[in-house]
């Protein structure tokens, strides 16, 4: 079934349609989970493998001007140069930008990418939802859901204690 009815105080389920409803401290709310599968369908194309000579280390998303996004780290490990994997092809990449304190790196493949650019946006609110994709070991898409938790905020390094904006 597509969903279920949770009567207050009740340890069954029962099937409702495609709606869910939640027992949130004792008050029932209806709620229509959103259709991910669509959503990774039309993202995944996107979505890149970054790899060495040896193996593959880590995701990267190509994103406007045909440029990848993927995490400094996973740059850092490389022992020979950079390469990505879009849609089963393999492309040399330089590295353009690489910040290991935001753990961010930009890439440029050797070849323009006919894929759709994701659309990057810092507008997320606390409580929306969002949707983690990545092709870490090359072997296909993988996905994960959940909700903002937090806005970005500073982080005193030294002492590991974050700061006042993330209470």
């Amino acid at each position: 079934s597509d969903g279920v009815w949770l009567e207050p105080g009740a340890n069954r389920a029962e099937p409702i349609g495609s709606e869910v409803i939640l027992n949130v401290f004792d008050t029932l709310v209806a709620w229509t989970p959103p259709d991910f599968a669509a959503l990774i369908a039309r993202v995944t194309p996107s979505v890149v493998t970054v790899r060495d000579d040896t193996q593959p280390l880590g995701s990267g998303f190509v994103v406007g001007g045909g440029v990848i996004v993927t995490a400094s780290h996973v740059v850092v490990a490389a022992k020979t140069p950079v390469a990505v994997v879009v849609g089963g092809r393999r492309l040399a990449a330089r590295v353009l930008v690489k910040d290991e304190a935001s753990d961010v790196a930009v890439l440029v493949p050797d070849e323009t990418l006919a894929v759709g650019a994701l659309p990057l946006s810092t507008a997320a609110a606390v409580g929306e939802w969002i949707v983690v994709l990545g092709n870490p070991f090359g072997a296909g898409t993988t996905a994960t859901v959940g909700i903002v938790s937090a806005r970005p905020g500073t982080i005193d390094r030294k002492s590991t204690r974050l700061n006042s904006s993330h209470i």
